[in-house]
């Protein structure tokens, strides 16, 4: 499954795009602020539901447009589109002519990676951004974990909402409620932490695989680490122990939603150990595995987005990527960068490519370098 065809109105400052796509492989190129970022934003957003570049979705929004519409059809004839003005009301969301009511619903059908700038702080950023990123993929592969995740967060809003109403004053009736919302919050915290455990016993597996085929020159054995949110303290004691800061604060200082992901190398973590260019490769590395493991266990297709390609690494890294990136089965690439010529040893494993230049806003394809 692939995307065939795009089309996008309104989309910041593009003019009216109307393109056909490769099912492998496709370049965009173009000068600093042409629009080349704008384009796959706009395909990341219709297909994942959310921008990779702002959560201000009318931000997107071309400044002398009043809304923008997006369509994509795939090659099994199913059509997708989304259009909105400045107002959330305003929003319509369309799947082989059906309305939807969540733009969450799209992103099942075809699973989105995207590779920006952004995502090489995923080592250096704090928890919450290694958790999303581990409970993207559960989404894709885990059908339940979609609802379990939201009836513990229902739970969690539920217990932080009798916290803030405690007042900071205890008494039986408090206890013998609280303890209620305890028991089903750890219930909840049990079934979340033992997903997200064994699929990153899976990663581990995958990532040690995608790091063989790169010279990362890695003093140690990669291993993956993860924190529960709770310490070493069971999940019940913890929340006991923690009652009196949690009702100052009116919220769970512990649970899956505080949990972390641990990645190592020889026992110490790889943020204190690699050097700037090799946290990049690893975390490229990361998200090649993610994908690998994601057609093995749900068999889904999935489109994956490199934005801004040369900018954040070296020609040997960006090799180095390029090398790995060939390796995906059943991905549909999309890459941004100032010039072809950096992806030609890539572009020569591909039977199907296209190219796209990108000027002034105004999309064309173009020739492949030679």
């Amino acid at each position: 499954m692939y995307l065939s065809n795009f089309v996008a109105t309104g989309l910041r400052n593009l003019s009216k795009v109307q393109i056909s796509l490769s099912s492998e492989l496709n370049i965009i190129e173009g000068n600093n602020a042409a629009g080349k970022s704008s384009l796959l934003e706009g395909i990341g957003l219709l297909v994942s539901g959310r921008s990779f570049r702002t959560t201000k979705n009318n931000q997107i929004i071309s400044h002398n447009q009043k809304e923008i519409s997006l369509f994509a059809q795939f090659d099994d004839s199913t059509k997708i589109g989304v259009s909105y003005g400045h107002t959330k009301s305003s929003r319509k969301i369309r799947l082989n002519g059906n309305n939807l009511n969540a733009l969450s619903k799209m992103a099942s059908i075809f699973p989105v990676q995207t590779l920006s700038p952004e995502s090489y702080h995923l080592i250096d950023s704090g928890p919450g951004q290694r958790r999303k990123h581990l409970d993207w993929l559960l989404f894709h592969v885990e059908h339940s974990y979609k609802s379990d995740w939201q009836s513990f967060n229902k739970v969690l809003k539920q217990r932080n909402s009798f916290l803030r109403a405690l007042n900071g004053t205890k008494s039986h009736l408090d206890d013998f409620l609280l303890n209620s919302w305890n028991l089903k919050f750890v219930e909840l915290a049990d079934v979340i932490n033992s997903k997200r455990k064994n699929l990153l016993s899976q990663l581990l597996d995958e990532l040690r695989i995608v790091l063989d085929g790169m010279d990362l020159c890695l003093e140690g054995v990669i291993s993956v680490e993860y924190h529960s949110g709770n310490g070493k303290t069971n999940l019940v004691d913890k929340l006991h122990e923690s009652l009196y800061l949690d009702v100052s604060r009116g919220s769970t200082s512990f649970g899956p939603h505080k949990a972390d992901v641990k990645l190592k190398i020889g026992g110490r973590d790889v943020k204190d150990v690699l050097s700037r260019g090799q946290k990049k490769m690893l975390i490229n590395a990361l998200y090649l595995s993610q994908t690998t493991l994601l057609k093995k266990l749900s068999g889904k297709d999935s489109l994956f987005i490199i934005d801004d390609f040369s900018s954040e690494l070296d020609s040997v890294n960006q090799l180095q990527l390029v090398l790995a990136l060939k390796d995906q089965k059943n991905v549909q690439v999309f890459i941004s960068c100032l010039d072809s010529l950096v992806l030609k040893p890539l572009i020569k494993e591909y039977n199907n490519v296209k190219m796209f230049h990108v000027k002034h806003g105004v999309i064309s394809e173009v020739t492949l370098p030679t």
